[in-house]
């Protein structure tokens, strides 16, 4: 009983602990644990730093168990922290679960980069595959379970709600559901857009290989590339002339700033996609 009784006790420190962790910290408690618990995480993801852009590369992330007892099966690592934004990334082995956790008053914009799932959102369940992106509500509970024996990865952007967010109903945008259209100056299918909802910024784009596209963040909000597939090579041109030219593999994020002129060049032999998710809010 002796024996049995320090058992309990030790199980009560963890799960004490795990339900601190999992609890979302306010802005003036994240930047205290910033400098403690994930500054290694977030000084480790972050490769170039030029003019205020950043190259977060996915081999530089440091994965870290998540969960009850922490268990390995269940992992995740930050790409970077900003002042309204998390920019993270959740990995789920074959047949695990994340939990169930909550939101208080941030929102989260949640994109499959890989593999099947399912998300449970209080009272409604849906199964996710690769290009999917749904948006988690403020005050909500929510739940990650992998479907399958095949490891998926989940990107997450925490954001502040906005009154321009979608209502709960339509917080999902299924990538087979997608409309895709031409861009360019010969307006062919060589590289095209989707919206991803309607009243925010966020684009799903895919260029087919060999080709080119040049534009500009519009706005006052950073502009978050995420790279789902293949690889590219962009350059950006800062307000004082300089270049800088940056190597996106599978996985990797750039954060550009405002007003910033941007080239990307696929000159790989296979198409790439990737997604463009305004900063800041998820206002409009």
């Amino acid at each position: 009983h002796f024996y049995k009784r320090i058992r309990m006790a030790e199980h009560h420190k963890r799960r004490l602990f795990q339900d601190v962790t999992n609890t979302e910290l306010t802005p003036a408690k994240r930047q205290k644990t910033q400098g403690t618990e994930n500054q290694e995480n977030i000084s480790s993801a972050i490769d170039v730093q030029q003019g205020g852009v950043q190259h977060c590369p996915y081999d530089n992330l440091k994965w870290r168990g998540m969960g009850f007892y922490r268990r390995p099966r269940c992992e995740y690592a930050v790409y970077h922290s900003l002042k309204h934004n998390i920019i993270s990334m959740i990995r789920l082995h074959g047949w695990a679960d994340s939990g169930h956790k909550s939101t208080s008053k941030n929102a989260f914009v949640v994109a499959v980069a890989s593999g099947e799932l399912c998300v449970s959102l209080l009272y409604k369940r849906l199964n996710l595959r690769m290009g999917d992106v749904i948006i988690i509500p403020p005050k909500t509970s929510y739940s990650f379970g992998s479907t399958g024996s095949r490891t998926c990865e989940l990107l997450m952007l925490q954001c502040e709600g906005g009154p321009g967010m979608p209502s709960q109903a339509n917080c999902f945008a299924p990538y087979d559901a997608a409309r895709w259209k031409n861009i360019g100056e010969n307006k062919s299918d060589t590289v095209q857009y989707s919206r991803i909802f309607r009243t925010l910024g966020h684009l799903r784009l895919r260029m087919n290989d060999y080709t080119r596209l040049e534009a500009r963040v519009s706005g006052q909000q950073p502009l978050l590339m995420y790279l789902v597939e293949g690889e590219v090579d962009l350059r950006l041109r800062g307000h004082a002339g300089g270049l800088t030219a940056i190597k996106l593999e599978k996985g990797d994020c750039v954060i550009i700033p405002p007003k910033e002129r941007y080239e990307i060049l696929n000159r790989r032999g296979r198409r790439c996609e990737m997604l463009q998710l305004g900063l800041k809010s998820l206002a409009p």
